[in-house]
């Protein structure tokens, strides 16, 4: 006899909870000790690579945000990202009666032209 096991995935969609398991939960005995400084320098890399995910987060709310209240004017029927390539574009507003569209990059740092531009060949 053979039991097919099936394999759950859950994603955290509230801010609170996810930063709460990532990372207070599994460092809760040293935060308990006072040794927070100390955790700081373990967990600083990865608690940036977190505030990049949900920067992108808030910015792409807010960008559709301003689409649907029309200050951003594109009559957009797609939205979401593009990858092509190993290149990724955070979000696209495409209006496919338009035949236009509005590629939005969003970065937690410093963002250079050259970490910008892409290259498109026809």
């Amino acid at each position: 006899m053979l039991i097919e096991k099936k394999r759950t995935h859950y994603v955290m969609t509230d801010p609170f909870f996810e930063f709460w398991f990532r990372f207070v939960r599994p460092n809760k005995a040293v935060l308990e000790l006072g040794l927070e400084e100390g955790l700081w320098k373990n967990i600083e890399e990865d608690f940036n690579s977190y505030l990049g995910l949900v920067f992108e987060r808030i910015s792409r709310e807010y960008i559709v945000s301003k689409i649907r209240s029309g200050e951003i004017e594109i009559d957009a029927d797609v939205i979401g990202t593009w990858e092509y390539g190993g290149e990724e574009i955070d979000l696209i507003a495409y209006s496919s009666r338009e035949k236009k569209g509005i590629l939005f990059e969003v970065k937690w740092k410093e963002l250079e032209y050259s970490d910008a531009k892409i290259s498109f060949q026809s």
